[in-house]
């Protein structure tokens, strides 16, 4: 038995009574100025930064006993195809003539096990009594009502050949895959490589935003807006999935998001999102992703900036052929196939070219069954050789969950 990346031993999940909180007018003020957040859940506040330091998160975990074991070989899978590269010319000249090549990302860029998770977001819980609203507050939703709620919204939005979703199957366990490979900012000068949660029911990110929402209207979640791309605001009924064809797709320029290398995100343009928002501006999309790799961590490999304090930088590197090999390639024209192809061998190639498309699969069947609010910045953790299942090496400390 492996410990859970997100169990706490004796923590009660009892709901406690409902309670409503309504955010001051100048938190919105502070959080919606939050444009240097680059996702990266370690230390809060930088320098002479004045904005509030970021202390947790709200997330998924995605680390249990069905999908550590898929995990650890996806990530040996991954780290033994990452394509070697020659240092830059002044390490070179320190390893006295030793052409030695490295890793084209940092073994300490990688993410350990444990850490694995979808970040709904970010908080400023500094006191004690922020952060026991918080924990009352995730304790006081119903989150099955939510995911219910989800259920019904992809449900009317969704193409009936492909989303059959009944009122019943809205309470069913919530399981993904996690699959293929994006780079952020973009793949040719990338620092974060993450992983894309698939939902074949379509409940997963109607039901984070939602969830997202609530949290945001608390006044306990960090909101940044960006302009509205269509320059004002739809009426209130619309939905807010992926799925929904009315919905705005603009480029988005996401601090941890990118046109090249992120997912197509919607603009959220609903009733929640337009009281939380200001004429002409949305909450930025929610980008839902598992952090596979992060240069931020590879203190090995930072460079210097070339202003007059020399800053330093994280390392970038072109993740475009790891995308290639990881990535969702799959092809529009593969669908279409040509059902006139003379022998079998040739439809034998076509298959393996086919298959060569589908994006990579990290995990299947991943059961998603609680919300958890962590602490920014990963800790060791001790490997147990007496307990079964893989080491978790750091994983962040939970001080507040709920199960659904």
């Amino acid at each position: 038995m492996i410990k859970s990346f997100c169990y706490i031993p004796g923590r009660s999940t009892r709901s406690s009574p409902q309670i409503s909180y309504k955010a001051p007018k100048r938190y919105f003020s502070l959080a919606m100025g939050n444009k240097n957040h680059k996702g990266r859940h370690g230390r809060g506040n930088m320098g002479g930064n004045k904005k509030p330091p970021l202390t947790h998160f709200l997330c998924l975990p995605l680390v249990n006993q069905s999908s550590a074991t898929q995990l650890v070989n996806s990530l040996a899978d991954f780290k033994s195809k990452i394509p070697l590269i020659f240092p830059p010319a002044a390490a070179r000249a320190e390893a006295v003539g030793h052409a030695v090549r490295i890793p084209l990302v940092p073994d300490d860029a990688m993410r350990p096990l444990g850490t694995l998770h979808l970040t709904l977001g970010v908080m400023s819980l500094t006191t004690e009594e922020r952060l026991q609203q918080a924990l009352d507050f995730l304790q006081s939703l119903d989150l099955n009502s939510l995911l219910k709620e989800a259920g019904t919204q992809a449900e009317s939005t969704s193409d009936e050949q492909l989303c059959k979703a009944t009122a019943d199957e809205s309470l069913e366990p919530l399981t993904i895959t996690l699959t293929s490979l994006y780079a952020l900012p973009k793949p040719r000068s990338a620092t974060i490589l993450h992983a894309h949660p698939l939902d074949p029911t379509s409940r997963l990110y109607p039901f984070c935003v939602n969830l997202r929402n609530k949290f945001i209207e608390a006044g306990l979640m960090h909101c940044e807006m960006i302009k509205d791309p269509k320059g004002k605001w739809r009426a209130q009924g619309e939905e807010n999935t992926p799925q929904s064809t009315s919905v705005s797709r603009p480029t988005v320029e996401h601090s941890d998001s990118d046109s090249d290398g992120g997912v197509d995100l919607p603009v959220i343009r609903n009733a929640k999102s337009t009281a939380l928002g200001q004429e002409g501006l949305v909450p930025r999309p929610l980008l839902l992703h598992a952090t596979i790799s992060n240069t931020i961590y590879a203190k090995s490999r930072r460079t210097f900036s070339n202003d007059k304090r020399k800053k330093r930088e994280a390392y970038k590197f072109d993740a475009t052929e790891l995308i290639a090999m990881f990535g969702d390639n799959a092809s529009p024209h593969s669908q279409g196939q040509n059902k006139s192809q003379k022998n079998h061998g040739e439809k034998q190639l076509q298959a393996q070219r086919n298959a060569a498309r589908e994006p990579y699969i990290w995990a299947k069947d991943i059961l998603l069954d609680r919300i958890c609010i962590c602490e920014m910045g990963a800790k060791p953790v001790p490997h147990d050789e007496s307990k079964e299942g893989p080491a978790l090496v750091e994983e962040y400390t939970v001080v507040g969950e709920k199960r659904f």
